[in-house]
């Protein structure tokens, strides 16, 4: 006899799975089920806590200004003083390029939070007076960090001595400004950017790895800076070594997540150093002072974001990604104007 609930191949009166699913996930409870199951998932898990931590990072720190226009105010840089000292007392800090400028300001503010603070750079007499300023927990080493041999032993010393660094601030550099029509006879400009800002720093880098990755905890902090996320123009030989670190500082950041070591790259703004006086130009471009550029570094140890830029910094990039054409146009239109 024909069953009276089948027609061909189609049940009639009778839910079909698909459906009998698709009520049964409608129903709230189940819902909020499915969703703490996906959530609680592993790798899920990590994407949520790091958005929730990007989210919070400016709610939790004292705000620096956008626009290279206000200065932290003395309590929140006292507060921020107070969470540096909860972050690197008792620890050792690495900073290259401290013997002068942002370096020195930024070793200054670490050691008097209880770091032992070592500081390298190339001339001797500007390395003691360096450690006259940082006081009796810092040490000068002098080295120049572009010869490769010579930052290995460095680092065999350091370790021998010390044992371990906790955070390293790779802030030594070298900027030329000169337009590319200008450095086409130059191309030893390229390769000494690249042998410091880049070289240098990588095998520092990559030399102290294998200490932080064996003890689970490490902070390397990269001072980048803002004329990458602008593309300026006359600093070609410069962006490309400092964009050469940047993209080196994410793809290693993604391999040693959750491993303990954090990565930071500092976006740094103009900042007024011996470096820029030479530049006429730069007497009208707002810039930091050394003191607050130190504050972008101390905010980098506390916090451990990945990445920190001021707000003009972040437009440009911005409009070179969703407005390439306007950019360009933008920042042909400056470097004809500027001397």
């Amino acid at each position: 006899m024909r069953n009276p609930r089948k027609t061909g191949a189609r049940t009639i009166g009778v839910p079909s799975r698909d459906t009998a699913a698709r009520r049964l996930l409608s129903e709230p409870a189940m819902r909020n089920v499915l969703t703490k199951a996906i959530l609680s998932w592993k790798p899920l898990r990590k994407v949520r806590d790091a958005i929730l931590r990007d989210l919070a990072i400016p709610q939790r720190m004292p705000a620096l200004p956008p626009a290279n226009d206000v200065s932290p105010s003395p309590r929140d840089r006292a507060e921020m003083d107070r969470r540096l000292a909860d972050a690197v007392r008792g620890k050792v800090v690495l900073v290259t390029g401290g013997s002068s400028g942002i370096g020195l300001a930024a070793a200054q503010r670490i050691a008097a939070a209880g770091a032992t603070t070592l500081v390298c750079g190339r001339d001797r007499e500007r390395l003691t007076e360096a450690a006259r300023l940082i006081g009796p927990r810092a040490r000068a080493v002098e080295v120049d960090l572009s010869d490769l041999a010579r930052c290995d032993a460095f680092v065999d010393e350091i370790l021998r001595e010390y044992g371990r660094v906790d955070v390293l601030v790779n802030n030594a550099g070298r900027s030329i400004r000169r337009p590319l029509e200008e450095s086409l006879d130059r191309f030893h400009d390229f390769q000494r950017t690249m042998q410091l800002n880049y070289f240098g720093a990588l095998r520092l880098t990559m030399a102290l790895l294998p200490k932080m990755a064996a003890r689970r905890a490490g902070h390397v902090v990269n001072i980048s800076s803002v004329a990458v996320l602008m593309s300026a123009p006359r600093f070609s030989a410069y962006v490309a070594s400092k964009a050469a670190l940047d993209a080196w500082t994410n793809c290693v950041a993604n391999e040693y997540a959750g491993s303990g070591i954090d990565f930071t790259t500092i976006h740094m703004p103009l900042v007024k150093t011996p470096m820029i006086a030479p530049t006429r130009a730069y007497d009208r471009v707002p810039s930091l002072s050394t003191d607050e550029a130190a504050d972008m570094i101390v905010q980098a140890i506390v916090e451990k974001p990945p990445r920190i830029a001021t707000g003009i910094g972040v437009l440009g990039d911005l409009l070179h990604t969703v407005l390439p054409g306007a950019a360009r146009a933008l920042m042909n239109n400056t470097f004809r104007k500027a001397a």
